[in-house]
């Protein structure tokens, strides 16, 4: 029969046997355990050259925790060198002691087996440091598949929600998007005043001043217009009699004079004077 032992520690017989199988050849005793009450009860019973002791953290019946102190603050087995395994290894070193870390050796369950024989070799050396008073005070943090609380029941102030009236609940969204429903706009025709687009007297007046036909000058033109009997007889005259032609041939204006005359600006400066 072999001198030393190793116990190995979960309840998975996957992950047992790639522990088994990741460990250096030699001549040891491999022994395994399901949960944490089989692996205390060994601990008892197989101390006797027990070596190494690798165990999960999360344990069913008695937690990791539990194997951790027995282990450590045991004097009869302070020697054993101690691995534990978790998923993660931060979540085991936030809730385990710190001084604990100075004898032990924490591994993810997905190392391989170069990491393995390091950290079998490391918690082999802390073995031989001096020991000194460990904290043995229940850990916060569930530690067990058996300690994780479950929820507590529905009570009147936190309701099941397969109990809670649908109805009442669309009543109260709905008056909640009436109360974030936006204000009315104020329509800016209520605050101005109306427009008018009727014109001043005054103005009406100036533009009455300014308009050439206005009632006063259109009845002077009427008192200075010709005979229409006059302009008639005027008009009908035989420019060819020969009285005619002596007051033309006396009268008659410079050709020059009236051919200048004839074509002088209507717009000039003396006659807008």
């Amino acid at each position: 029969m072999a001198a030393n032992k190793v116990l190995i520690v979960d309840k998975n017989s996957e992950m047992r046997t790639k522990i088994r199988e990741m460990l250096p050849s030699g001549n040891f005793q491999v022994l395994e355990a399901i949960d944490g009450e089989e692996a205390m009860s060994m601990l008892d019973l197989q101390r006797k050259g027990l070596r190494l002791v690798i165990f999960n953290f999360q344990l069913p019946a008695v937690s990791g925790w539990e194997i951790l102190k027995k282990v450590q603050t045991d004097g009869n087995l302070q020697k054993v060198a101690t691995i534990i395994l978790g998923d993660r290894v931060d979540d085991i070193q936030a809730v385990v002691p710190p001084p604990y870390f100075e004898y032990i050796e924490v591994l993810e369950t997905t190392c391989d087996r170069k990491t393995l024989h390091k950290a079998m070799k490391s918690a082999v050396g802390k073995t031989k440091v001096a020991r000194q008073p460990l904290p043995t005070e229940p850990l916060v943090a569930p530690l067990s598949v058996d300690e994780v609380p479950t929820p507590p029941p529905p009570t009147e102030e936190t309701p099941d929600l397969l109990d809670l009236d649908l109805e009442s609940l669309t009543i109260e969204a709905t008056e909640s998007e009436e109360s974030l429903a936006p204000e009315p706009e104020v329509k800016l025709e209520e605050e101005l005043p109306a427009f008018s687009t009727e014109l001043p007297v005054e103005s009406t007046k100036k533009i009455d001043s300014q308009n050439p036909f206005s009632s006063a000058e259109l009845e002077d033109v009427g008192e200075n217009s010709l005979n229409p009997a006059e302009s008639s007889t005027n008009s009908h005259a035989d420019p060819f009699s020969s009285a005619g032609l002596e007051d033309v041939g006396e009268n008659s204006l410079d050709l020059t004079e009236s051919s200048t005359n004839s074509h002088a600006d209507p717009f000039s400066s003396a006659e807008l004077e």
